[in-house]
């Protein structure tokens, strides 16, 4: 298990159990379409197990996460990243960055002044399945592969 997941809180966290809002706050999405990047770990898979009534999640590749990046990473101050802010980060070109985030190397938290958390767009033209039922029985909730096309409607 190598690489980095895509996770965006779906739903909202009203009347959920303490467990799982503790895991949501752990996994730094607790409002609703908010996404972070995690390590696809064995730890993290029982996190996402646990709130999968609650979120969506699915592996990413280098050249969406750029693009996430550009258009909805921030940095402390809830500013927009510059080319200038990538030596501060320790990276010579966003590339490179994107590379080892997607690797699981490191994670969005390890990087200082850039937010771990990504705060997005509800999808333009709505979400075409149920918010309250798992992808494999029609919804979107879980691990869902078509995570990456809503997501792109939410930029």
């Amino acid at each position: 298990m190598t690489g980095a997941i895509l996770v965006v809180n779906m739903r909202g966290t009203a009347n959920i159990p303490h467990p799982v809002k503790k895991t949501l706050h752990q996994l730094k999405v607790l409002r609703r379409y908010s996404a972070t990047l995690v390590p696809d770990t064995a730890s993290y898979r029982g996190m996402l197990q646990r709130t999968a009534n609650h979120l969506s999640w699915s592996e990413i590749d280098q050249k969406f996460l750029t693009k996430l990046l550009e258009k909805r990473g921030r940095k402390v101050g809830d500013l927009p990243i510059q080319k200038s802010d990538l030596k501060s980060f320790g990276y010579k070109t966003m590339h490179t960055m994107t590379k080892e985030l997607t690797q699981g190397k490191i994670k969005l938290s390890d990087i200082k002044t850039l937010k771990p958390y990504f705060r997005l767009h509800p999808p333009r033209g709505g979400l075409k399945r149920s918010i309250r039922r798992a992808f494999r029985d029609g919804g979107i909730l879980g691990e869902n592969p078509d995570l990456l096309k809503i997501v792109d409607r939410m930029l």
